[in-house]
């Protein structure tokens, strides 16, 4: 009976006073979900809070890495990865707070995200739920911020690219409400799974997301029924977050674009009516193939893009080459003899490449310089020993000069755009800033150091004023420090002096084609993403 009374009077004031419970479901994204811990434990600092961390079955060590580091969070553990839907109402049936957070694994929120989107949605008893202004991790803004119901014509619409061919257009690029301001507070359809505040009244209501949903969908779905109970959904854009995203999407995959695409005619059929649905699935069918066909057609030009690019720009080093030789030097250049030689430097080059570098993977630019000289003194070796032309022998050593050098700008360009793979183990290879206190500079430049990455340091931005000593300048005056050094890169390591709000402020007022990492003295990795569609960048400590 003693112990009866005795947790009755710890459950009761939790009952009445429990503001928020934070619901985190997880898979495979330990260091991303380290500083997303870190990041709530900040906002929910002033508030009573509680938090869980569903986990799907990680294979990657998470429970065993975070649940000593995170004694406070409420961690529940599946066998199978039950999907993202059950998940959540797994945690959502312990949950006692007056508000539920439902959040992604892979953000990052500021200090006073948790308490501002409680007020606003405080504000009108018919708001239900709010979503939220989302960036990725180049600090352009995720247009799923602010999205409508798909019905067959938005579907189609999104299905054809239109949506990106005229991104403001009210019809065209009704999907994601593009005809709204950015930088408004929106009445908004559909609430993105990465962010979703609800008040618990609400999503009791609701009974929790549909679990018929395994991935994709859920978060439609259930801002559908909110509606449906007479409540308004909001897009609250007063307190951007950080969604890396892209950690397990591949919008070119087939399965991705099945999976996506199945769940929209699941919500349809759902919801709509059987005419409606029946259209729906007829769009879908012939969205889908079409999609997919294309889907399979980009990404195997993007596997045999380095093999495309090599014979391009090898074709054009001998074309340069053979014009210099004929017209310049007066080299007289037998064709059969250049077929052979061409061959013989290719074949080697191809072979030299997938023996020491992940060829279709990523590339190592040190490697494939080498691999070119290599290939070139082997092609000239063999002019000289069968041919004894030393005209030819000096004419391939100067192909191959041309040759690598068109190769590397050409695949600067296309690694920016994303049409070929990034440098292998070396995410960070442009000139870069650390911003921290020295301490923190000094423990972040080891982290590069142990990872081969040190070299690349331009210098330290100070967080106060008192701490300037070997600085190239103060955080508030990070623009400026930006437009005269060549940064493209930037570290933040998340403080008490550097907020997760100030860093999300900061990154705002910069270029958007730049790179910006993450890191937090107590986590264990530096984590960024190149951009939504892009696998997340982890440099572990």
């Amino acid at each position: 009976m003693f112990v009866a009374l005795k947790n009755a009077l710890y459950i009761v004031p939790k009952l009445i006073f429990l503001q928020i419970s934070v619901i985190i479901v997880n898979y495979n994204v330990k260091y991303f979900l380290e500083q997303c811990l870190l990041s709530v434990l900040a906002a929910t600092k002033n508030i009573t809070a509680e938090v869980f961390v569903v986990d799907n079955n990680s294979t990657d060590g998470s429970l065993s890495y975070l649940k000593p580091k995170f004694t406070w969070v409420n961690f529940i553990e599946n066998k199978t990865n039950i999907g993202f839907a059950k998940a959540n109402n797994l945690a959502l049936a312990k949950a006692i707070g007056n508000f539920i957070l439902f959040l992604n694994p892979d953000t990052l929120i500021s200090e006073y995200c948790i308490i501002n989107t409680m007020a606003f949605l405080s504000q009108s008893n018919n708001r239900g739920a709010t979503g939220i202004y989302m960036i990725d991790g180049t600090g352009n803004y995720l247009p799923e911020s602010k999205r409508a119901f798909p019905s067959p014509l938005i579907s189609l619409y999104k299905l054809f690219g239109f949506a990106k061919l005229f991104p403001n257009h009210k019809k065209f690029a009704s999907y994601y409400l593009g005809h709204l301001p950015e930088n408004e507070n929106n009445e908004i359809d559909v609430l993105s799974g990465a962010f979703i505040l609800i008040k618990k009244e609400v999503i009791n209501k609701t009974k929790g997301f549909d679990e018929n949903f395994f991935m994709y969908g859920e978060d439609i779905d259930l801002s559908y029924r909110i509606q449906k109970l007479g409540f308004k959904n909001y897009c609250f854009v007063e307190n951007p977050i950080v969604h890396f995203k892209g950690e397990s999407t591949k919008k070119n995959n087939v399965f991705y674009l099945k999976t996506f695409y199945k769940a929209m005619e699941q919500f349809v059929s759902k919801h709509y009516d059987a005419k409606a649905s029946k259209a729906f699935a007829q769009f879908l069918k012939i969205g889908i193939w079409l999609r997919a066909t294309i889907a399979l057609l980009i990404n195997f030009l993007k596997l045999a893009a380095p093999i495309i690019l090599d014979i391009s720009c090898l074709s054009i080093s001998v074309a340069v080459n053979l014009f210099f030789a004929k017209y310049i030097y007066e080299i007289s250049v037998n064709n059969y003899l250049l077929f052979i030689t061409a061959a013989i430097f290719f074949t080697g080059y191809l072979l030299l490449n997938a023996i020491t570098n992940k060829y279709l993977v990523s590339i190592n630019i040190q490697k494939l310089f080498v691999n070119t000289v290599l290939c070139s003194l082997l092609t000239s070796a063999f002019i000289l020993l069968f041919y004894h032309n030393s005209g030819v022998a000096f004419l391939w050593l100067q192909i191959a000069l041309l040759f690598f050098l068109l190769r590397y700008t050409v695949s600067l360009r296309l690694i920016k755009a994303e049409m070929l793979p990034h440098y292998q183990n070396n995410p960070l290879h442009e000139q870069l800033l650390i911003v921290g206190s020295i301490s923190e500079f000094n423990k972040v430049s080891n982290i590069l150091k142990k990872n081969n990455l040190g070299q690349i340091i331009t210098g330290r931005v100070s967080v106060t004023d008192n701490d300037s000593y070997l600085s190239v300048g103060l955080v508030n005056n990070l623009p400026l420090v930006v437009k005269n050094y060549p940064i493209k890169e930037i570290i933040f390591v998340a403080s008490d002096a550097l907020t997760y709000c100030k860093i999300i402020n900061l990154i705002a007022t910069l270029p958007r084609n730049m790179q910006f990492y993450f890191y937090n003295a107590k986590a264990g990795a530096i984590i960024s993403s190149y951009s939504k569609n892009s696998s997340g960048q982890v440099i572990v400590a």
